[in-house]
Parts: C-alpha cells; sequence; structure tokens
C-alpha cells in the first residue's frame, strides 16, 4: 500500500511538471521574430512581427490579422528583435512566480494528502489546506527564479538606413532563426 501511494506521488509530480512546461513551449520562431523597426526619423518607431528580408526591404506584420508591410532598409535607423517569447525580465519573474505558487501549492497539497495519517489534531482536509499552505511559498520563489533566469533580451541591430550596414549584419538576423 505505501509503495501505491509513492508511484501515485511521484507520478502526479511529473504529471503537474510536465503541464507546465507545455504550457510555457509555445515559440515565436514558428510564427517570426518579434521586432521593433525605429525609423531615421524616429516619428514612426513600428512594432510588430519580422516575417522576412530580402536585400532591400524587410517584410513585417503589425497584428496578426494585419496584411503584411515592406519597408525600405533606407528608411530604418536600427531594429530590436527579441530573441525569445517573454516580453520584459519582471513579466518573466510574475509570470514564473504565479506558476511556480499555482504548482508548490497544489504538490504541496497532494504531498499532505497522500501523506495523511489519522491523527487528533489535523482531519484530511485540513492537512491538504497546510501543504498548500507550505508548498505554495515555495513553489512561488522557485518559479520566480526560474522565471528570472528564463529571461531573453533583445538584440539591436544598426542599419542607419545604408545597405552596406544591412549586408553585414544580415548574417545576425538568420542566425536568429528567419
Amino acid at each position: 500500500m505505501k509503495n501505491l501511494k509513492i508511484f501515485q506521488l511521484v507520478l502526479s509530480i511529473f504529471l503537474i511538471s510536465s503541464i507546465s512546461v507545455f504550457a510555457q513551449s509555445k515559440s515565436t520562431s514558428e510564427i517570426g521574430m518579434e521586432t521593433t523597426l525605429y525609423t531615421m526619423g524616429g516619428a514612426n518607431n513600428v512594432k510588430g512581427t519580422l516575417l522576412d528580408f530580402d536585400d532591400s526591404s524587410i517584410m513585417f506584420q503589425t497584428k496578426n490579422n494585419s496584411p503584411a508591410t515592406v519597408l525600405p532598409i533606407t528608411h530604418i535607423n536600427y531594429m530590436e528583435i527579441k530573441k525569445g517569447r517573454r516580453q520584459s525580465r519582471m513579466g518573466s519573474v510574475v509570470k514564473g512566480a504565479f506558476f511556480g505558487g499555482a504548482i508548490g501549492a497544489a504538490l504541496g497539497g497532494l504531498i499532505y494528502y497522500m501523506s495523511y495519517e489519522d491523527n487528533l489534531f489535523f482531519s484530511r482536509g485540513n492537512s491538504v489546506i497546510i501543504g498548500a499552505i507550505s508548498g505554495g511559498p515555495l513553489g512561488f520563489a522557485a518559479g520566480g527564479v526560474l522565471g528570472g533566469l528564463s529571461y531573453t533580451p533583445k538584440l539591436k541591430i544598426p542599419i542607419h538606413g545604408s545597405q552596406r550596414n544591412f549586408d553585414l549584419q544580415k548574417e545576425k538576423i538568420r542566425q536568429l532563426g528567419l
């Protein structure tokens, strides 16, 4: 009976861990790279998804349903390309902390539920609550740390409206997966 409880506990931990991995596994490289194009005048900076580029222009999409826009290289001062799917370091920490807190509370409650033994002080339900209260903050802290470590910075690519500069930077863009 005790071996069955241990097996159930290990299986539950595996399943809960798998859910969080799959929830965060979507990559922007499937649809392009999130990019901000800073124009030469500075007034018309554009955020969107980098779809493609050729020798003299960049094709991007400002929103999911909008048509693709082509901007000549001579109009671009520099590009800022996100190398990953996270929006900011703080957003990564917060998202990781909440995922970790939820998983920690669930695992803590599950562990206390599975290891419950009849006693005079706590019922099984109270034991689960104590497990969730003790596991939640641990998961919250661990998730916040892991979220902060998973942050991926932006890559700044200077073009300055120059075809020569763009030709030198093309390889950087290709290495990012486009």
